[in-house]
């Protein structure tokens, strides 16, 4: 109900907090207002609420206008693919398990600061709210799209739904990082096709309604995962009248900057009489693979497209090249189409959030909708 913030008595604290007794306590009612200075290591030494002292002299007044606040961190470094292809990172499926290690991973088990009362339940009691407030120290990525799901947005952190008298508090501190996936770079042509599509990055954050509030605090980096460059188009040539035709096949699309790092395309396939476009490279978290070179076949100078390269921040990802006609081209296919990049924040319909930002936040921060985690 968060404590008021006029006249306050010891039972607005005790309704609020929980009671903490004062040592070698056996009445079962008596309170200590000096335990309620906490700076305990288990709660990542944080105060009660903003502004109660953690040491020295407190007063009643002091825990005026204070909320109950419940606190996790994560610590670690996680890609989708480390844990059954999909992040685990679902605020609220976190909470529920209430333990150590969530399914094996560096997430501190959550618990109410002070820990005067068990962990609360009552998320949509709009008349004792709650603050729930996660502690990103570490590095998430999200998941990749594929070339048979080119489109779907996966996020890295979910905040899930708690409920209306629920305030969700999410802290990303300065060493802390929440990637979006890459996309992967498109396929080099099939012989003289055309080259494939780069697939979509994904997501960093992601936003939840049905709660009272969110409010993303960020002091290190979201990131969006950058779109994977195009695949190149091959060239089929017959320059003299020669009975070895050449055909050369596209180069494969560069990866897009994310978390799990975007996959190069693969390298063009069906040469004849020449040679297959080179495969694009991998991304790394922030800086986009590049894409592989188209050929030119061994009579005439056509030359299949290279691939485009992937994104990264202030750099669009590439479509791939067209091929070029050159002495005795005969046909030939179009480069594949640049993927998108997904978002640093993404909301479901309906939610809203507050961003406080004194770090770097690259993509957009008002899509709309993901595939929940």
């Amino acid at each position: 109900m968060t404590t008021p913030t006029g006249q306050i008595g010891v039972n607005d604290i005790v309704n609020e907090f929980g009671r903490a007794a004062p040592d070698g306590d056996t009445t079962g009612t008596a309170v200590s207002l000096g335990k309620y200075r906490v700076n305990d290591s288990s709660t990542f030494n944080l105060p009660l609420d903003v502004g109660v002292p953690q040491s020295g002299e407190i007063k009643m007044s002091d825990l005026q206008n204070r909320t109950r606040t419940v606190v996790f961190r994560y610590t670690g470094t996680l890609r989708s693919g480390d844990q059954s292809d999909r992040s685990p990172w679902n605020l609220r499926s976190v909470y529920n398990a209430n333990q150590n290690a969530y399914q094996g991973l560096s997430i501190s088990q959550p618990k109410m600061i002070g820990e005067f009362s068990s962990l609360p339940s009552d998320f949509d009691n709009t008349s004792k709210t709650l603050i729930v407030k996660v502690k990103i120290d570490g590095t998430l990525g999200s998941k990749r799209t594929t070339y048979n799901d080119t489109s779907t947005q996966y996020v890295a952190l979910d905040t899930g739904t708690f409920g209306i008298g629920t305030s969700i508090r999410v802290e990303v501190s300065s060493s802390g990082k929440i990637f979006g996936a890459g996309g992967r770079g498109g396929r080099g042509s099939s012989g003289n096709g055309n080259g494939g599509a780069g697939t979509n990055g994904t997501s960093a954050i992601g936003v939840r309604d049905g709660n009272k509030s969110v409010t993303v605090v960020n002091a290190g980096l979201i990131q969006c995962g950058f779109a994977g460059g195009g695949g190149g188009g091959g060239v089929y040539s017959d320059p003299d009248k020669n009975s070895q035709d050449p055909v050369s096949s596209g180069g494969g699309g560069g990866g897009g900057a994310g978390l799990p790092n975007g996959l190069g395309g693969s390298a063009g396939t069906g040469a004849v009489h020449s040679a297959n476009g080179n495969a694009g490279t991998n991304s790394t978290n922030t800086v986009r693979g590049l894409g592989g070179s188209g050929k030119v076949g061994n009579r005439g100078n056509s030359r299949s497209g290279d691939g485009g390269n992937g994104g990264q921040q202030g750099i669009s990802a590439e479509n791939g090249d067209n091929r070029s006609a050159g002495s005795g081209f005969k046909s030939g296919g179009s480069g594949g189409s640049a993927g998108s990049n997904g978002a640093a924040i993404r909301k479901k319909s309906g939610a809203s959030f507050t961003l406080v930002n004194t770090g770097t936040v690259h993509g957009s921060t008002s899509a709309t909708n993901y595939t929940n985690n």
